[in-house]
């Protein structure tokens, strides 16, 4: 959450328009749920299940989560404050998504590994997943929503 603070703080002092009270909710919320989840869900799977496995079901889940993540930044509510650092310099650069999320992805791992933190497999696989996938939906999840908008 101190990253994320760290994030918000540093919006304030160039481009404000990003922070919406969609990111106020992730930067509270989004660590506690996935901290909820790994609680309930890794004495069930990671005894059962074998490395191929759960390497198949983090790129799922990386692409899962891609996915949402393109429809939370296009209803532009607010989007978490990790994802708006790819999103503000992908918009500042007028680079393409994919490339910065893999790139801010990297670097954070790089950050948090040099903190203490761990990376494995599945942190890397997530780095280079992520931004692709969230690239290729971006377009077509913006389609989709502002025809919702349009039709409310």
């Amino acid at each position: 959450m101190m990253v994320s603070f760290l994030i918000i703080i540093v919006l304030l002092l160039t481009d404000k328009s990003y922070i919406r009270i969609g990111t106020l909710i992730c930067m509270f919320l989004g660590g506690p749920i996935i901290d909820v989840f790994n609680f309930l869900l890794n004495p069930i799977l990671v005894p059962i299940l074998n490395m191929p496995v759960r390497l198949v079901l983090n790129v799922l889940g990386c692409g899962i989560l891609a996915y949402g993540m393109t429809i939370v930044i296009k209803s532009e509510a607010g989007t978490g404050p990790n994802d708006l650092v790819a999103v503000v310099l992908s918009d500042k650069t007028h680079k393409k998504f994919a490339p910065v999320r893999v790139g801010v992805d990297l670097l954070f791992a790089l950050s948090g590994f040099l903190l203490g933190g761990t990376v494995g497999i599945g942190t890397l696989i997530c780095a280079f997943v992520v931004g692709p996938v969230a690239g290729y939906f971006l377009p077509h999840n913006e389609r989709i929503i502002k025809n919702l908008i349009k039709n409310l």
